[in-house]
């Protein structure tokens, strides 16, 4: 027959003991689940779509901008670098990777295609002649 605890102190004890001995057997199953993954494909910089100004980098972590599918992509901009103001017809999660002085690294999620319409259409580079 299991001994009866003769105090609140020692109830509390072994309940306390028993709820330790189940999360240290559970704990190498959560672990294992929020481990970040270390075997991640290398990300492929290059320079980011003719709409953008020159000068930004990008690469694209999941999907195809160019599709209807949703993607993610990081950009890389130089110290000083402006996007003019401008609306994309899906919603878009912008995260901030760096905001320090000097470059800064974004990484947009959204449902594809991609496409950027400037504010004032005289701010697209594509639409820009070049200067002599």
């Amino acid at each position: 027959m299991p001994a009866v605890p003769h105090t609140l102190s020692e109830a509390l004890m072994r309940s306390f003991s028993l709820s330790t001995c189940l999360l240290l057997a559970v704990a190498p199953a959560i672990h294992a689940q929020a481990a970040p993954a270390t075997n991640q494909t290398p990300m492929h910089w290059g320079p980011a779509p003719a709409v953008f100004p020159p000068g930004a980098r990008m690469a694209v972590v999941s999907g195809d901008p160019s599709k209807a599918e949703l993607f993610t992509v990081e950009l890389a901009m130089p110290s000083g670098y402006k996007i003019a103001p401008h609306f994309h017809p899906t919603d878009e999660t912008v995260e901030v990777k760096t905001a320090a002085q000097g470059a800064t690294f974004i990484q947009v999620t959204a449902m594809g295609p991609f496409a950027l319409t400037y504010v004032n259409p005289a701010d697209d580079p594509q639409k820009q002649v070049a200067k002599p």
